[in-house]
C-alpha cells in the first residue's frame, strides 16, 4: 500500500465523518491494521476520533483565521477555543443571543 498524501488526508474524515474504524481504513487500503497504525504513527497522524473534533466544522476560511489567531493570542488550540466557545453557548443557553434570532422564530 502506498500512503500517498491524498491517503493520508483522508484519514481524519474516514475516522470522523465515515466512521471508520482503524480495521476499516487499513482493509479500505489493503493493508493490515498494524501497518496502518505504524505509518500513521511515523507520520504523526492520530488514529483517534476524537483529535478530530474541529474537523467537523468547516467554517468560511476568514472565520477560521479570525478563530485561529484569537486562540493564538491567548495561548491556546483552535480545538480549545471551539469546545470553550461552544461549552458556553450551551451552558448559558446563548443560541439566540450568538445567532442574533427573534423569538418568534
Amino acid at each position: 500500500m502506498v500512503y500517498t498524501p491524498e491517503v493520508l488526508r483522508s484519514i481524519p474524515r474516514w475516522l470522523v465523518v465515515e466512521k471508520l474504524s482503524t480495521a476499516q481504513i487499513a482493509k479500505r487500503l489493503e493493508t493490515s491494521q498494524a501497518s496502518l497504525e505504524v505509518a500513521c504513527s511515523n507520520r504523526r497522524i492520530s488514529l483517534d476520533a476524537t483529535r478530530y473534533a474541529s474537523y467537523l466544522l468547516a467554517p468560511k476560511p476568514a472565520t477560521r483565521s479570525s478563530l485561529v489567531e484569537y486562540a493564538a493570542a491567548r495561548g491556546w488550540t483552535l480545538q480549545r477555543l471551539i469546545e470553550a466557545l461552544l461549552d458556553t453557548v450551551a451552558k448559558d443557553d446563548l443560541y439566540r443571543a450568538v445567532l442574533d434570532i427573534d423569538e418568534e422564530e
